[in-house]
């Protein structure tokens, strides 16, 4: 590496234990004598043609990998929309001698780093050597089972906190909040933080039918079944904790005129998936003649922009050291992540799907022990409440129902039970 250029860049929406990342890689990169560079506000300039990049080589940040947010900034800027933009990209890491170039980011930002490394090859940019670091909150990469995503597990403690919190408030005021978390197609997160906050139910796309064409109206039937078997158990409040991936189980029917990203993701946080299912859960209450106030909160932002737990701030820092190392050795077009205490990696283009184009997405396997552990302790309308007939009568005079009405009401939830 000595005396060749190693350009550091940060795609997509934030993630705790970037930092960490950057610092590592450019510290380890000066050590093996290459000149370390950040590029600003990921690939948005280069897509223009232009360089904006700053030394990192003995950058001296005082703790900035303690930090949340990143030093260098980033975008959802995509290298990949258009001929143009790749060309741009290309053209200007050539025409500034990049010899090396380690991203950080998710599935996008790791799909467009494949598309622009084919792409510079095809034209004759032999010398620029690619690695990539996965990074998202949303644990959502293709990685081994078991393999965490940088900034997942600092999102997922604070997130949890959050929403221990709003625990405290609804049993002081007998009330229920729907919390809404990120996470995109996957329940990661949600489940994460439902589990780990011990929320009364936890709701993510991979327990609902792919084709399925009333996810909301189903969702709060669940919710509405939890309410009421809380109240049966005692307890007149709860949180319910959503992954906002289930509105991606009706994206035909809200994707037409939906705002999207660069990438073609829509954006979820214009949909107040919270609020619709309020409405819904409220109606259903009605029918039982149950009052409880419901309120919603989102939970997102503040959890990707948190300060890394040590964790993410250990595990970014061995990630950069590691795609450092990655690139000196020869090795070019991975994603790098640590195995049994070792680097490993994985060729991006192996985890290209063919169809569409983009990285695989890793769901939540609900065979998993960690799934249904969750799930066993949830407290949801389940198969034994429906086969014991005493219970069924005892749930149905709370819901002010003959047993044939409740089985009606709670038709859904009978058939969907995980437990």
């Amino acid at each position: 590496m000595k005396g060749r250029k190693f350009a550091i860049l940060v795609s997509g929406a934030p993630a705790p234990g970037m930092n960490a990342a950057v610092l590592s890689a450019a510290e380890r990169a000066s050590s093996l004598g290459a000149e370390a560079i950040g590029i600003m506000d990921g690939f948005s300039g280069l897509m223009k043609g232009e360089f904006n990049a700053v030394p990192l080589s003995g950058f001296g940040l005082h703790k900035a990998h303690l930090t949340g947010g990143c030093i260098i900034g980033s975008s959802k800027a995509n290298p990949a929309s258009s001929a143009e933009a790749l060309r741009n990209t290309a053209d200007v890491l050539a025409a500034n001698d990049v010899d090396f170039m380690l991203v950080i980011g998710g599935d996008d930002s790791a799909s467009a780093l494949s598309r622009l490394a084919d792409y510079a090859k095809r034209m004759g940019y032999a010398k620029l050597c690619t690695s990539f670091i996965p990074k998202t909150i949303d644990n959502d990469l293709p990685l081994p089972m078991g393999t965490k995503t940088l900034g997942f597990e600092t999102a997922r403690s604070a997130g949890a906190k959050i929403a221990e919190t709003l625990i405290n408030d609804a049993a002081s005021d007998g009330c229920w909040f729907i919390a809404t978390t990120m996470g995109m197609k996957t329940g990661h997160i949600a489940m994460g933080i439902g589990k780990a906050a011990e929320a009364a139910v936890t709701l993510v796309p991979e327990a609902f039918s792919k084709d399925s064409k009333n996810v909301i109206s189903q969702a709060a039937e669940i919710i509405a079944g939890s309410i009421l078997k809380r109240l049966f158990c005692g307890y007149s409040y709860g949180v319910a904790v959503v992954a906002e991936g289930l509105l991606h189980l009706c994206e035909d029917r809200i994707g037409i005129s939906a705002e999207r990203d660069s990438y073609g993701n829509i954006r979820l946080a214009q949909f107040d998936i919270a609020g619709m299912l309020k409405s819904e859960v409220i109606k259903k209450l009605r029918r039982m003649k149950i009052e409880i106030p419901i309120l919603c909160k989102s939970i997102g932002y503040e959890i990707r922009g948190a300060d890394p737990c040590p964790f993410d701030v250990e595990y970014g820092r061995n990630l950069g050291y590691a795609a450092a190392e990655y690139l000196s050795d020869g090795g070019e077009g991975g994603m790098i992540y640590i195995e049994n205490g070792k680097t490993a990696s994985v060729q991006i283009s192996s985890l290209i799907d063919p169809e569409s184009g983009r990285i695989k997405m890793r769901y939540l396997n609900p065979e998993s022990l960690s799934f249904k552990t969750a799930v066993k302790y949830m407290t949801m309308l389940d198969k034994s409440d429906f086969a014991d007939e005493f219970r069924i009568c005892r749930l149905a005079r709370m819901a002010k129902m003959t047993p044939a009405e409740f089985r009606k009401e709670f038709e859904f939830s009978e058939s969907f039970s995980l437990l």
